[in-house]
């Protein structure tokens, strides 16, 4: 058992620093948009952790997987562009969803709605590229509650006052997006030997 939980907290370990530069731009970048950038900087912002998120994915995604039975997929700059633009226009979506339900009162019910919309869109292009269907729907079911859940957050995260509180939340909702993900992905693929 102490062997499984070492492995999985290697897969937790590099999951998590491949999905921080993504959250980081999406979080940040919705942060300045609320103190006055305009919606062109808050979009290259997250272009540029887009593309960060997929250097970082396709370069370390052998180290994650070597605990588990997963095969390895080599690093091509074909999965690399095609993650970063499917991490991209995830991003594009998620700011202008935010633009405009900024008006709402309470727009929770939308954003778990929207969260579930873009979260399982984003999981399903991604694991059709090269994976079997029960891969891709335990993908998609981890991404969907991840996603689902973490839209609120974002917004709720996007509204901090103090970048020390910011930063704190990031973290947090980095580390709770990586447990989901995690368990879904890749803990029923984790060797027990």
């Amino acid at each position: 058992m102490m062997d499984w939980v070492l492995k999985f907290s290697w897969v937790l370990l590099i999951e998590y620093i491949q999905n921080l530069p993504i959250i980081w731009g999406i979080i940040f970048s919705l942060a300045k948009l609320k103190q006055g950038w305009s919606w062109r900087q808050s979009l290259l912002v997250m272009l540029g952790s887009s593309f960060l998120c997929a250097l970082i994915i396709t370069s370390t995604e052998p180290l994650k997987i070597l605990p588990t039975t997963l095969e390895p997929r080599p690093f091509t700059v074909a999965t690399f562009l095609f993650s970063g633009v499917v991490f991209f226009i995830a991003c594009a979506l998620l700011l202008i969803y935010m633009i405009f339900t900024r008006p709402l009162k309470k727009p929770y019910l939308a954003d778990i709605i929207f969260g579930v919309l873009v979260g399982g869109g984003i999981a399903i292009s991604e694991a059709l590229n090269a994976f079997p269907l029960l891969l891709v729907m335990l993908h998609a079911a981890g991404f969907v509650l991840a996603s689902g859940s973490l839209v609120t957050l974002i917004r709720y995260a996007a509204d901090s006052a103090s970048q020390k509180a910011l930063l704190t939340k990031i973290g947090l909702i980095t580390l709770l997006m990586t447990v989901l993900i995690a368990i879904f992905d890749y803990a029923p693929f984790i060797s027990a030997a």
